[in-house]
């Protein structure tokens, strides 16, 4: 009786465990099918209109650009970045050809690039990206470059479809500066102060900010970044600034410059490098007494010679006086004696 018990007590326990499974189960089950029915309410189609969707057409276009690398000014090449979706959520487009065409003269494509890419597929919803390599000519009307992209492909019947997305990028200013000269002293005492030139200017068309000229090295923290003042267009200007050497030695400079645009854009120009012979504090320049030559024994020479021949110049002169003076002394001497004898 004892063990029946227990059976009878176990069974009931079970059966109170599987009750309340199927509440908790029957209690969830209406919020899974919520958010169920909420997912299908935010697609805005049911499974029916899913399934038409994804027999419609595929579209393919332009969602946004960008330049990558150089600059849409005069003259200069850049490189366009073209991302390209499928807006169709629920349709592949396959063997999709992407056509490049520009109704103006303003650009042109790079030399030996194509105007045409290729993308076997893009899914439903997809994005792709592909890059175009072109530059600005010198000569154009317009400050707007009109470009157009064709897109061609077909979705998974076969059936074909084009696209067409225009973009109009803006042609902008040069913002240029050119280094016209750069020096640094070729010695330098440890400790004293060497001078670095340099002569720069605005070879663009917009106006030159935040100049700095980053100069690297074995020298002292304050003389490693330099400000230079703004450049106006057409505009050059000079500066003298001075580096102090820490050791002495072969010292290497390492120079470089970065400014910016109006627009807050960053340009850097490539470094350069200068040798300088660097000689401990308290040594005399050896380049600067090798000019001092007139006190060595061969200038002392040299003042000799110098000197002998302006003597003999001087005895040669004295030599010539003497000689005029005698012969007037002899030519008046004549004239008396003449006279006498005409008055007798």
């Amino acid at each position: 009786m004892k063990r029946n018990r227990e059976s009878f007590t176990t069974g009931k326990r079970a059966m109170a465990c599987i009750v309340l499974a199927g509440i908790l189960f029957m209690s969830f089950f209406p919020a899974v099918k919520a958010d169920a029915a909420s997912v299908s309410q935010e697609d805005g189609f049911n499974e029916v209109e899913q399934e038409m969707m994804g027999n419609a057409e595929p579209k393919m276009m332009v969602e946004s650009y960008e330049i990558v690398e150089g600059e849409r000014s005069k003259g200069e090449p850049f490189v366009l970045e073209i991302h390209a979706r499928n807006t169709n959520q629920y349709a592949d487009a396959f063997n999709v050809l992407v056509t490049y065409f520009s109704e103006t003269d303003n650009v042109r494509m790079r030399e030996e690039k194509s105007n045409q890419h290729y993308e076997p597929v893009v899914r439903a919803g997809g994005l792709m990206s592909y890059q175009i390599e072109l530059e600005v000519t010198e000569l154009y009307e317009m400050d707007t470059m009109v470009m157009n992209i064709i897109f061609s492909y077909v979705d998974k019947n076969g059936t074909g479809y084009t696209n067409t997305s225009m973009i109009t990028p803006r042609i902008v200013e040069n913002c240029i500066m050119g280094i016209d000269s750069l020096s640094v002293a070729q010695k330098a005492v440890a400790g004293a102060k060497a001078l670095v030139n340099v002569r720069y200017s605005n070879a663009g068309n917009r106006p030159v900010e935040n100049i700095r000229m980053i100069i690297e090295g074995d020298i002292l923290e304050d003389g490693r970044e330099v400000i230079l003042e703004d450049l106006r267009e057409k505009e050059q200007k000079y500066r003298d600034c001075y580096v102090s050497f820490k050791e002495a030695g072969n010292q290497t400079l390492r120079i470089s410059f970065q400014y910016m645009d109006e627009d807050g854009k960053e340009y850097s120009l490539e470094p350069k490098e200068f040798q300088v012979l660097v000689s401990p504090f308290g040594m005399s320049d050896v380049q600067v007494s090798a000019k001092s030559t007139w006190y060595t024994d061969k200038g002392k020479r040299k003042l000799y010679l110098l000197g002998a021949g302006l003597g003999m110049v001087a005895a040669v002169l004295c030599a010539a006086g003497i000689v005029i003076v005698k012969r007037k002394e002899e030519d008046g001497e004549k004239q008396d004696e003449s006279g006498q004898n005409n008055r007798n």
